[in-house]
Formats: structure tokens, C-alpha cells, sequence
């Protein structure tokens, strides 16, 4: 399976191929990775201990850290019990909150994408690097799991109902499922137009699964797609962001962003002062 793109845009083109994207669908989600070459897995399948165990052992691995996470944030009083009584709420805030967990984060917005894409949370420059925004179409994706299932069992699915035929496969242990949120007790969620992605045979990452040859035959064309930008635009990217009020004070929606936000603008835009006046020179 072939991921490099050879056709590196600039950050208005790629801007623009992005909205072409999003006007596809609207269940387009996006990933912004601030280096091309990683591919699609949560942060427990890039763990080695983790990619050893089946994904019962996984799942039950996950939910210690949940129970860790929430008997912490009990007993130093930073949320209220009730607040994580949910263990689904409670995972979707320690994932926003950088617990590694099964899922994997998309956005609806490609803007916050492009953040990310450009390591706008970090004082590091991506000037060097290519960076990344994958898209997934949600819809299409559907479409590919059902064709999936029904070729899998013609005699069962053959005359059943869509939604039945999805949760047959999403029933199998090497199924891959998208989540898609509005939380109100999780303001990182909501201020990044949060979604999830959980494939639960990460020893194949999301990319592998939806492009390669075992199953990528199942799934309409652009279901997953990307674009690579020259990370050399990032004083540009950052100030549009920056336009836009996208900047970690409002992403992370805490004291914490907002010292992220003013550290990277003085120190990133030094780096990219510095940049103008070595190549000018």
C-alpha cells in the first residue's frame, strides 16, 4: 500500500483542496498530523506491551487506566464523581486529556485539523517536516462495512435491514467503529469538534484496513483521503488560524492552553523571523 503523496501543496492549496473535501459529505472527519509518514493508530496500539495483547486484553487494559483516571480526579477533587460516573463520558475526557486509549481523534472542522497538522500545541517547528490532514467519509466508510458484511455472509445479510448488518460487524473483533460526539461535560470535545475512531485489530492501522488489499476493495473510492503541505508555511498557517480564534488557549478551553498559546506565538514566531532572514540573506 503506497501513503506518500507525491503532490505536496502549498497551505492555500491545500486549504482549498480541504474545503472541496469537506463540501463532499457532511460527515467528513479530519486528522491533522504534524508528520506525514505516521499512519492511523490510537495511542494503545503504538504501544508495544499493547499491540501484544488480543483486543480483549486491550480493552480491559484500557478500562484500568479509566478506573486509574477517575479515582484521581476524585480523590485530588478536579471532577466531581457524578461528572464520571459514565465510563464512556470518563474516557472521552481522559483522551482529551492525554490518556492513550483505543481510539483514535478525529475532528469535523479541517481548521482544527490543520492545527494539529501543524504542532501548534508544541514550541517545536514543523518547518522541516511535511505535515498531514487525512479525511474520512464517515458515509462512505458505512457503505464499505456493509458491502464488507454482506460479501462475508451472503446467506445472512442478504435481506436484512442496514442497521442489523452493522451491528454484525461492528460485533467483529476486526471491525473498526466511528463515534461521533456532542459532550457538554467536555469542553476540549466540544471547542475541537470532537470524533473518534476505534479499530480493534490495531496490529493493522485504519490506513492498512480502509486502503490495503484485504479489505480496501470494500470501500468506495476517497472513504479515506489526505493532503501533505510543506511544513515551511507554518507562520502562515498559524497567523490564519490565529485570525480565526484557533490557538490552544481555545482548543484545550484551560490556564494551560493559554500559556501554550502565548509561549509558541513569542517562540515560533522568532523561529519563523529567523527563517525569513537566513533565506533573505
Amino acid at each position: 500500500m503506497n501513503r506518500t503523496s507525491a503532490d505536496v501543496k502549498s497551505y492555500r492549496d491545500a486549504i482549498l483542496a480541504l474545503y472541496a473535501r469537506a463540501q463532499e459529505n457532511k460527515e467528513i472527519l479530519f486528522r491533522g498530523q504534524h508528520n506525514a509518514e505516521w499512519s492511523l493508530i490510537s495511542g494503545l496500539g503504538r504501544d508495544p506491551i499493547s499491540r501484544q495483547m488480543d483486543y480483549k486484553s486491550r480493552t480491559r487494559f484500557q478500562m484500568e487506566l479509566i478506573e486509574d483516571f477517575r479515582r484521581r480526579c476524585i480523590t485530588n477533587e478536579i471532577l466531581d464523581a457524578k461528572v464520571l460516573e459514565s465510563n464512556d463520558i470518563a474516557l472521552r475526557i481522559a483522551q482529551h486529556h492525554g490518556l492513550p486509549t483505543l481510539r483514535l481523534d478525529w475532528t469535523s472542522s479541517y481548521y482544527v485539523a490543520v492545527a494539529f497538522a501543524f504542532n501548534i500545541f508544541e514550541k517545536e517547528s514543523v518547518g522541516q517536516s511535511i505535515v498531514r490532514v487525512w479525511s474520512l467519509d464517515a458515509s462512505r466508510f458505512q457503505q464499505g462495512a456493509l458491502q464488507l458484511m454482506r460479501h462475508y455472509e451472503p446467506g445472512n445479510a442478504a435481506g436484512d435491514p442496514d442497521d442489523a448488518v452493522l451491528d454484525r460487524y461492528y460485533a467483529q473483533p476486526d471491525s473498526v467503529r466511528l463515534e461521533m460526539y456532542c459532550d457538554s461535560t467536555n469542553r476540549r470535545l466540544n471547542r475541537q469538534s470532537g470524533a473518534f475512531t476505534e479499530c480493534k485489530h490495531e496490529v493493522r492501522t485504519l490506513d492498512e484496513y480502509i486502503l490495503g488489499d484485504t479489505y480496501g476493495k470494500y470501500f468506495p473510492e476517497r472513504t479515506l483521503t489526505w493532503v501533505d503541505m510543506h511544513g515551511t508555511s507554518e507562520a502562515e498557517a498559524i497567523r490564519d488560524l490565529e485570525y480565526m480564534g484557533i490557538d490552544p488557549a481555545r482548543l484545550l478551553a484551560d490556564l494551560g492552553g493559554a500559556a501554550i498559546a502565548a509561549r509558541n506565538r513569542l517562540l515560533r514566531r522568532s523561529f519563523s523571523l529567523a527563517t525569513s532572514a537566513g533565506s533573505s540573506s
